[in-house]
Parts: C-alpha cells; sequence; structure tokens
C-alpha cells in the first residue's frame, strides 16, 4: 500500500514486468531494476529503474504507476506525452512506453538537475534569475507549438480513456467548486460574499474558454510548478502531466503574477523580474497568438491571476482558519510558505488592480483580507530565498 495516499500500489515485479513489456519496442528485450522512490503527488508512485538490453548496456529510466483512477491522471499524462512527441515539442520529458494492466509510464530519466524550485531555494540570485525567464520561454514555446491541438489531444484522451472522454479544460469545474468554498467559508470570517462577486469568479472560465472561436490556447502539464522543470543539458524540461490540458494560455502566463498559483513553492518574485519573465513569455508566443501582445491580453491576464487567486482561497482558507498548520515532514517546513501569508499576499493583490474588470471580485478580495489581518495579524509573503538575504527561514539546508 501507498504510505501517501492509502492507494494499493503495484508490487515491484509486477512493475518490472510492464514495464519491461512497454520498453521492448524500443529497446528490444530488457531486463528492468527497480531503483530509488521518488518523491511524487499522492495520484502516483514513481521510482528510478535501470533498463538492461540483450547487449547489457543499461538505460535509465523512470517508471510511474498512477494509483487509483486519480481523475484520469494517467491518461492525461499519457495521451499528452503522446501528442507532443509525435509533434516534436521541445521541453517536453519523453515518454519511453506505457503499459495498461497495470497502468504504467515509463519515462526518460533527466537524473539529479537542478529545478526551477532549486534555485528559488537556492543561494545564488543570479541563477535563480535565469531559471525564472528560461522557465517563461519554456512554458510559452510548449504553449505555442501547441496552438491547434485541442481536437487531436480530445481524441488522444478519447481513446486512451477507459472510463469516458475525458474533460479538455476543467478551468470552468475549477472556479465553480473555488465560489462554492468561499460560500461555505467566508461567514466564518464575517464575510457574506455577494452574488455579484461569485458570478464574476464563475464568468471568468466563460471569459477564457478555449472552445469559443479564435480563443487563444494550448497544452500544459496542468501543474505547471517550479519543481516541475528540470534543467538539462538540451535546455528546460517540463515534468508531470498528469494534468494535461489545453486551455487559456493566460493561465499559465498568470502564474508570473500570484505567483506559482498551484505549487508549494510559491515564495514572492521580485516585481521587476517577474515582470521581464512576463515579457519572455510574451514574446515567445506571441510568434503564433500576436494577441497576447495587445492590451486585449491584459484583461485575460487580470481574469487568470483573479481566478488562481480565488480558486488557491478555495484551497487554503479552510486549514489557515483551522490553525494553519505546517507540512508534517519537518524537513520542507521552511520551504513552504505559510497559506496565510499566501492568502493575504494573493488578496491584496486582487484588491490593488487598477482595472475597471472585476470590481465585485476586488471588493471581496479587499474586505477578506482586512478580516484576515484583523483575524491574523499581519503575515507578509517573503521573496523567495535566492532574491531574500534577509532571511534565512526560506532557504533549503
Amino acid at each position: 500500500m501507498d504510505h501517501h495516499s492509502g492507494r494499493v500500489a503495484p508490487e515491484p515485479e509486477v512493475l518490472t514486468r510492464a514495464a519491461a513489456a512497454a520498453l521492448s519496442p524500443v529497446l528490444g528485450t530488457v531486463e528492468v531494476t527497480v531503483g530509488e522512490r521518488l518523491d511524487s503527488s499522492d495520484r502516483a508512485v514513481v521510482m528510478r529503474a535501470i533498463a538492461r538490453d540483450a547487449h547489457q548496456r543499461d538505460h535509465p529510466v523512470v517508471l510511474k504507476a498512477p494509483l487509483g483512477s486519480a481523475g484520469g491522471s494517467g491518461v492525461r499524462e499519457e495521451a499528452a506525452l503522446r501528442l507532443l512527441a509525435g509533434h516534436r515539442v521541445r521541453h517536453v520529458v519523453r515518454l519511453l512506453g506505457a503499459a495498461v494492466d497495470p497502468p504504467l509510464l515509463v519515462l526518460a530519466d533527466l537524473g539529479n538537475r537542478p529545478t526551477l524550485a532549486d534555485r528559488l531555494l537556492g543561494d545564488d540570485p543570479v541563477a535563480a534569475e535565469a531559471a525564472v525567464l528560461t522557465w517563461a520561454g519554456a512554458v510559452g514555446t510548449v504553449q505555442s507549438s501547441t496552438t491547434g491541438l485541442r481536437a487531436a489531444l480530445a481524441a488522444e484522451f478519447a481513446a486512451l480513456s477507459p472510463l469516458g472522454p475525458l474533460v479538455i479544460d476543467t478551468s470552468a469545474e475549477a472556479v465553480s467548486e473555488a465560489a462554492a468554498v468561499l460560500a461555505r467559508f467566508l461567514p466564518q470570517l464575517g464575510i457574506t460574499p455577494h452574488r455579484a462577486a461569485l458570478d464574476e469568479l464563475r464568468g471568468i472560465a466563460e471569459d477564457l474558454d478555449v472552445a469559443a472561436p479564435g480563443a487563444p490556447g494550448g497544452i500544459v502539464p496542468g501543474d505547471t510548478c517550479p519543481s516541475n522543470a528540470v534543467e538539462t543539458g538540451d535546455g528546460l524540461v517540463l515534468l508531470d502531466f498528469e494534468g494535461a490540458e489545453f486551455r487559456h494560455v493566460a493561465w499559465e502566463a498568470a502564474y508570473l503574477c500570484v505567483p506559482w498559483p498551484s505549487c508549494w513553492c510559491s515564495w514572492r518574485l521580485p516585481e521587476e523580474l517577474a515582470a521581464r519573465a512576463l515579457a519572455r513569455w510574451r514574446e515567445v508566443v506571441a510568434a503564433t497568438l500576436p494577441v497576447v501582445a495587445t492590451s486585449r491580453f491584459d484583461d485575460d491576464l487580470v481574469r487568470a491571476a483573479t481566478a488562481w487567486v480565488f480558486i488557491s482561497v478555495g484551497w487554503f482558507l479552510g486549514p489557515a482558519l483551522d490553525g494553519d498548520p505546517p507540512p508534517p515532514d519537518p524537513a520542507r517546513r521552511s520551504l513552504v510558505p505559510a497559506r496565510r501569508a499566501l492568502l493575504q499576499h494573493r488578496l491584496q493583490w486582487v484588491a490593488t488592480q487598477q482595472t475597471p474588470l472585476l470590481p465585485a471580485l476586488r471588493d471581496l478580495a479587499a474586505h477578506l483580507h482586512q478580516a484576515a489581518v484583523r483575524r491574523w495579524g499581519e503575515h507578509p509573503l517573503p521573496l523567495a530565498a535566492a532574491f531574500d538575504w534577509r532571511s534565512e527561514t526560506t532557504r533549503g539546508t
């Protein structure tokens, strides 16, 4: 049984047999030996392995076994990686093979190379700055290379999913869930959200609907986080496509505004660096989608960033009200920002936006920020450790 999730994980012998069969079209007959277990979400077991071929050559690989249905994460990842490989999209981890029983993906092993998270939590601001800019360019390249692949991704989902086709863009579901959480938890802070604010929140998904004619969309991993961006000799490579989907490109660009809304290492970025990274992203994507260089896209960016703020409020508000417990692993406690700091920083960002867009949500953000400060006091969000020389508390050991 997997100790992270409580779901039953296949035995190593079962995984190695499945991996050998999956690799046979690429490497021929191989013998697979499992190695170290890697950190992962509770949706999969991930481990290193060595595949030894008939010529006694060793090929390092990574085995990824989805646990349970997990929202179709295994299907999403396999479908996206197959499609991206077929179109020779850069900056994406290579899928070497896949098995059905048990479900298993065999991926290229990138080794123990630095991630963007490592750079942000390190002590070299120059390297961290370069890594952020590289991330922006890599994400933009993946999006701009896949703008016309919505139907193709939907077809891959349908072909691989035994339980029926998966939703290709989960944005509407995410904002709807956030609206429900706000209605449930905000009264604990003495706030009753007006219907206009919740309607604005749900409306963001409609405004950024990639099914609309001409909407700028692209394929994304779904969890485009610093810890899933690995430096290699061939450039940055993005990992973890468990949540892969085709969505409006503003959702990923907004990662630089919030920043990193769905990620554990979501420390603040210097404003000047965030602006430069966003400019880098726009430059890359504009070659395919010129609209991202216009003021019209500025509005889409505000919509996406505001939605991410309230989606993350939905994730964090309950635990923040319940004492804001630290991560159970003591080694991670200095690496992960406190939820109360994240909430206050993000809500203040929304409340201070100089735009006529989303007035009810800006008003709600201002009131919620004030209520959070009254309840918990001021909790400023520190800069990522690489940029914050005044504090060692955010720096890894």
